[in-house]
């Protein structure tokens, strides 16, 4: 493998790598996916990854996993596409549903597909982390919030994005979906992240709907 001296050399005042700290990204499809390889392009020490899921055919277009992917483990597909990029980063990769009763990160990436896993996940892990960044995606809208601890009002504002199962909108987030827009709101989580890496107040929460042309803040607020 090459060996690259200057990779950094671009984002070095951006990106603060000396303040970096371990980081989970929680469900590995097509947000999860596209946060890890974003995460690893950054220069990002150490992660976990988690997802219990098998590449499928419809994933190599929404996802961008490769066909000769189909039928393997995601996380193990993901930490192999991160060690190409840095065989340097460590990866911790959990073939495995999420456990609350594992140690995680202080920064968590929730990239998963349903409320109610989501909640479940917040509620093990509340208490625990410092940063949790949780993307929502139907089609060609995607919403990320953040629950940061330093910032005040910021766990409450969350909490209160929940909902019930049957409120949530017609199928799962990846009934439909596009890359372009997994993509959009993988971009806006990693830029929460370096962020807060610098000190400057996240955006708790941004819904974006690429067809209309529409981007809100604070959504849970206007209602």
């Amino acid at each position: 493998m090459a060996v690259i001296t200057d990779r950094f050399v671009r984002q070095q005042h951006i990106v603060q790598r000396d303040n970096m700290v371990p980081v989970a990204v929680i469900g590995c499809g097509a947000i999860g996916r596209d946060v890890a390889m974003k995460l690893a392009a950054i220069g990002q020490p150490e992660i976990v990854l988690c997802d219990f899921d098998l590449v499928e055919e419809a994933n190599v277009t929404t996802q961008l996993f490769l066909p000769d992917d189909v039928g393997h483990s995601k996380v193990l597909t993901v930490q192999a596409g991160i060690e190409e990029i840095d065989c340097d980063i460590s990866v911790e990769a959990r073939n495995e549903r999420f456990k609350g009763d594992r140690d995680w990160p202080k920064v968590v990436f929730v990239c998963v597909d349903s409320i109610d896993v989501r909640k479940f996940i917040y509620e093990k892990l509340k208490g625990k982390f410092q940063l949790l960044i949780d993307a929502r995606m139907l089609a060609e809208t995607f919403r990320v919030l953040v629950a940061d601890i330093r910032q005040e009002g910021s766990l409450d504002y969350y909490e209160r994005t929940f909902f019930d199962r049957e409120d949530a909108a017609e199928g799962r987030c990846t009934s439909e979906a596009t890359n372009y827009c997994a993509s959009g709101a993988a971009m806006h989580m990693v830029n929460q992240y370096t962020r807060w890496l610098r000190d400057i107040p996240v955006i708790k929460d941004r819904l974006e709907d690429l067809l209309a042309g529409v981007v809100m803040y604070d959504v849970e607020e206007d209602d």
